[in-house]
């Protein structure tokens, strides 16, 4: 089976969003990853020095910045299908310009 991995990136003020609709994107990925559709994801921590590091987070929450996920799907066009349904596209949370799909070798 192909395999592809997505970069997400936030826009940059996106933060709060993200965590308003995180439960729901983390209940899709747990079904991507039983049905064998997803192998690994996870969020990207503002990098130590950076301008996201610099902002304030709520308490208690990590400074997210980011996802990233792979992907088990035949086709590109079926991970982009996934992405587009994502409560983090819908809502806006991913900077839609700076979203990568790349295929990885078998």
């Amino acid at each position: 089976m192909p395999r592809f991995l997505c970069y997400c990136p936030d826009y940059p003020d996106a933060l709060e969003l993200r965590l308003s609709v995180r439960a729901r994107h983390l209940e899709d990925s747990d079904r991507d990853k039983e049905a064998g559709r997803q192998t690994d994801g996870s969020a990207f921590l503002a990098i130590p020095g950076s301008e996201a590091a610099s902002r304030t987070v709520p308490e208690g929450q990590p400074n997210l910045t980011g996802s990233f996920m792979i992907y088990n799907l035949e086709t590109i066009d079926q991970v982009w299908d996934r992405i587009r349904k994502d409560a983090y596209w819908e809502n806006n949370v991913w900077d839609r310009e700076k979203l990568t799909v790349w295929p990885l070798r078998a």
